[in-house]
């Protein structure tokens, strides 16, 4: 590999292949969090899933009685209609109730579409789990184009290679920065006493 940074010391020399590789290597290992956090990301997941679907569940409900409450304006036109001799009025009575009918079925299609998710969680969220659990997999595994969606997945911006010191610390992706956050460092409570006002 090359530099091509003409403000760069090392610009046009060439840095050995298996050395940017690998500590490229170790940089995709070391995003993989551990066992622990991948099973509470899931949990959550799962948690998450469960309020989105309780949500279309109420969703559905509100679309059935609105289909309801149209159906009882249908009917009350239907009765009007009946009532009336005029046939302008018994023509828009008419007009109304096919625009009530359309927003009828329509209701009732929509909440067809909206009563069960297009795919089932394990189905939804193998896949992106797997990746955050072990994206060196991918990187192994892949070929090129996979090895092109790692970078854009795990990485905000290309990760940056500095000769003799290895890769800077690299901008990375949110899902990955965030459970690093989780994992990475110990946390305690601040002391009680010691804390004085300036």
């Amino acid at each position: 590999y090359q530099c091509f940074n003409k403000e760069c010391v090392s610009c046009r020399k060439s840095i050995r292949r298996d050395e940017i590789e690998s500590d490229f290597e170790a940089l995709v290992r070391s995003l993989a969090p551990s066992g622990d956090l991948i099973a509470l990301a899931r949990k959550m997941f799962r948690e998450i899933w469960d309020h989105q679907t309780a949500g279309l569940a109420d969703a559905v409900k509100a679309m059935k009685a609105q289909a309801t409450k149209l159906d009882g304006e249908i009917n009350a036109y239907l009765d009007r209609i009946l009532a009336t001799s005029s046939p302008s009025v018994i023509s828009a009575y008419e007009k109304r109730i096919a625009a009530l009918e359309s927003e009828k079925i329509a209701l009732n299609e929509k909440a067809a579409e909206s009563a069960r998710p297009v795919k089932p969680f394990d189905e939804a969220f193998r896949t992106p789990l797997a990746f955050l659990a072990n994206p060196w997999k991918l990187w192994d595994k892949g070929d090129l184009k996979h090895r092109r969606m790692l970078m854009k997945l795990a990485f905000s911006s290309q990760p940056q290679y500095v000769r003799g010191v290895g890769f800077r610390t690299p901008d990375i992706a949110l899902p990955f920065r965030a459970l690093a956050q989780f994992c990475g460092c110990k946390r305690e409570m601040a002391r009680p006493k010691g804390f004085e006002p300036l």
